[in-house]
């Protein structure tokens, strides 16, 4: 956007290379003299077509050609679900998916069983194991609770 532009000779800047005004560098002498040539030239103008690949507008076009997130989403609202009187309903992008809902569900309840001491009593967990202390971390091996569960004091 109208000035030089110093950067590594790395494979994650090898689309700015294709810029007049982009310097390349590999080692500390090389950057020393981008840098000298930076400051000795004026850069050179660039072309309207040039300007707008440098813009957001083309970055996030690139980005979704790259992820392919459009194509991912067309064949998703492709997908027919099943036939209502001769109607086909279709599967909205929004709608989740039932084995997430199932895993999230397990997850919940696993969250909720495991925090309330009364209900691990129930299932076999031994008493006074579910906030363990010093010595259960140096008998497992594990960090000190301070650290795994630290208290925030302000």
């Amino acid at each position: 956007m109208g000035k030089f532009v110093v950067c590594a000779d790395h494979p994650s800047n090898e689309y700015f290379r294709s810029f007049p005004n982009c310097l390349t560098y590999k080692t500390s002498e090389d950057f020393v003299a981008r840098v000298k040539e930076a400051l000795a030239n004026e850069p050179q103008p660039l072309t309207p077509e040039q300007r707008y690949n440098l813009s957001w507008e083309a970055a996030t076009q690139r980005f979704m050609q790259y992820s392919e997130l459009d194509r991912v989403l067309d064949s998703e609202k492709d997908v027919k679900l099943s036939k209502t009187n001769g109607k086909s309903i279709t599967k909205a992008v929004s709608m989740p998916n039932l084995s997430e809902m199932i895993d999230g569900g397990l997850a919940f309840a696993h969250y909720c069983l495991t925090g309330n001491e009364f209900l691990r009593l129930c299932t076999g967990a031994i008493p006074g194991t579910r906030d363990y202390d010093k010595q259960h971390c140096k008998d497992l091996h594990l960090l000190p609770p301070q650290v795994e569960n630290p208290i925030y004091g302000w």
